[in-house]
């Protein structure tokens, strides 16, 4: 007799044990964040910084000796030619610009200008453009770019209201260039001096989530930046002769200057306002930088963050800003930051965190930014909409206050990680996360969560390994816990909150490793536990428990597919019931 084949039970176990593997690793696999992305460096970065550096080495040497140094020319560094603006008691404009380099910058059609060389303004110089109505395209080619990146100088840029100035990427045949992840692109750089930006719109410019990103004011953390060495004349132009610029040298015309005398400050100052970037790498980058302001601006669909105050800020007011649609943070004040404050802010539907502070310090980053806890930001005002993880997260830092937030979040509302202490979070709406409404993790300690509105939440709040002041919130139609305290969170008081939903209980202490909190004065005449206070039920509905529960499922029917089904025959005797009958 034939039969036909049957699965083994091998089989069976191993598709068991794969599946329980892909259940338990999937909400790793789901939640990769783009903050937690692994940082790469392109060669587009490694080469723009060293052109950078060579020209800031040769120029600052070269405008200490003045002479024909003092008045505008050209080194060779990098795919396209460098014009460096030296000292000037006049701003250098457009028209200035056309003039010095007619082959390189010139009108194309009415109202388009090209730019197809890099631009190098000096410290004492200004480069002002400023041109309502007039879209100035930087050259953004793979066979070479444009950058304007002043060193220690003043950058100027303006339109007029209702009249935009538009900084946009071109390609050498002159259509509409792309922002790029790594590839070489256009961007316009401020290394230390000042920056003012008003009325004025950018595209399709910058590479990677660096400096080079479109956007960037940027410091640095040299203290001899822009110092003169105190040498003889003979000797600088010892050391200028032998640098490998110098005889690309290209003197512009036969004017000369005095020899400079402005030391920079190597920290960015910046003074953004009524600026629109939209599909940059990055929409504004900054670093090294003690004071600015960015306030009433756009910053939309682009590569990565829409705002990134990168690291060692201070003091930077960031108010009426909106950032959508950025495939990483909308805003992001990143490391070592400290006394920001954000005011008014829309953040929605980017793929990372809605906005996302850190007080955490740049420990082995060569930054030259110390250790230790950073904060004293202010965070107040934030409307924050379907975003991808939090609508707010603060990762670590001291006395940071989240005030008057409303969350509409697809994952968590208001997310705070230690190790950090004197977190405010207060007067703020949580509106339907799919998990906590406010969540507090990993020792973060003596936090206070005042008068917070969380509606249709998971659990209203949720703490891990952390102490909090609850006190007079309201939790409206949660589906779980109002409040869950796990882990070493028993040093929190829960007093004076208002709890309504359905759940287990309104506050759940079942999952503490030590000493329990203090729950008192919590009115939960709204809260309902009806049917669920059975604990065979309530481990039973454990994630964990279900999941073995399934697993003992599938390795039971294996058991049962391999026994031998038995029609009273002897014990030695097999009948395959799917043989054939043989007539």
């Amino acid at each position: 007799m034939t039969g036909r084949s049957r699965t083994r039970p091998s089989r069976v176990v191993a598709v068991a044990s794969a599946l329980a593997l892909a259940i338990t690793c999937s909400p790793l696999l789901a939640t990769d964040s783009a903050s937690a992305t692994t940082p790469t460096v392109s060669v587009f970065h490694r080469e723009e910084t060293a052109r950078v550096v060579a020209v800031r080495e040769f120029a600052f040497l070269a405008r200490l000796l003045g002479g024909r140094f003092g008045a505008p020319y050209w080194v060779d560094a990098g795919t396209a030619r460098t014009l460096v603006l030296p000292e000037r008691s006049r701003p250098w404009t457009l028209r200035d610009l056309e003039t010095l380099a007619p082959k390189e910058i010139h009108l194309t059609t009415p109202g388009h200008v090209l730019v197809a060389c890099n631009l190098v303004v000096l410290p004492g110089a200004t480069l002002s453009l400023v041109a309502p109505g007039v879209t100035v395209g930087l050259l953004s080619d793979p066979l070479a770019t444009a950058s304007i990146v002043s060193l220690g100088g003043t950058l100027r840029m303006a339109g007029a209201p209702g009249s935009a100035m538009t900084l946009t990427g071109v390609s050498g045949t002159g259509t509409a260039a792309a922002a790029q992840r790594s590839g070489p692109a256009a961007y316009i750089r401020s290394i230390g001096g000042s920056m003012f930006f008003s009325h004025v719109t950018l595209t399709h410019l910058g590479s990677g989530d660096d400096a080079e990103g479109g956007l960037a004011a940027t410091g640095t953390a040299s203290i001899s930046f822009g110092q003169p060495p105190s040498q003889p004349t003979s000797v600088l132009l010892h050391r200028l002769q032998r640098s490998a610029l110098y005889s690309s040298v290209q003197f512009v015309s036969t004017a000369v200057g005095a020899a400079s005398t402005v030391v920079p400050s190597p920290f960015a100052t910046l003074d953004v306002q009524h600026v629109q970037v939209d599909a940059d790498a990055v929409g504004l980058y900054v670093t090294n930088s003690l004071a600015g302001t960015i306030a009433d601006g756009t910053f939309h669909h682009n590569l990565f963050e829409g705002v990134d105050l990168h690291y060692n800020v201070s003091n930077v007011l960031v108010t009426n800003v909106r950032a959508s649609n950025n495939r990483s943070n909308g805003i992001a004040l990143d490391l070592a930051d400290a006394n920001e404050t954000v005011t008014n802010v829309v953040v929605s539907r980017n793929d990372g965190f809605g906005l996302v502070v850190s007080g955490r310090a740049l420990h082995g980053t060569g930054q030259g930014a110390p250790g230790g806890n950073y904060g004293s930001d202010a965070i107040d005002g934030v409307v924050a909409t379907n975003n991808r993880f939090a609508g707010v997260a603060v990762f670590g830092g001291v006395d940071i206050k989240v005030r008057h937030a409303h969350v509409a979040s697809r994952a968590m509302g208001i997310l705070v990680v230690g190790p950090s202490s004197l977190i405010t979070v207060a007067n703020n709406t949580v509106d339907a996360p799919a998990h906590h409404g406010i969540s507090l993790l990993n020792n973060v300690t003596e936090a206070s969560i005042l008068h917070n509105r969380v509606l249709r939440a998971q659990s209203g709040f949720f703490l891990h390994d952390s102490a909090a002041t609850i006190e007079h919130n309201v939790v409206e139609t949660a589906e779980g816990f109002a409040v869950a305290l796990t882990g070493t969170s028993g040093g929190s008081i829960v007093t004076e909150n208002i709890f309504s939903g359905h759940g287990f209980r309104a506050v759940d202490q079942s999952r503490l490793s030590g000493p329990s909190a203090v729950v008192r004065g919590n009115d939960e005449s709204g809260w309902s536990s009806a049917g669920l206070n059975s604990p065979l039920i309530r481990q039973v509905e454990r994630p964990a428990t279900l999941l073995w529960l399934g697993i003992l499922c599938v390795l039971l029917v294996a058991w049962v597919a391999r026994r031998p089904w038995r029609t009273g025959a002897p014990d030695d005797v097999r009948v395959d019931y799917e043989d054939p009958v043989t007539l």
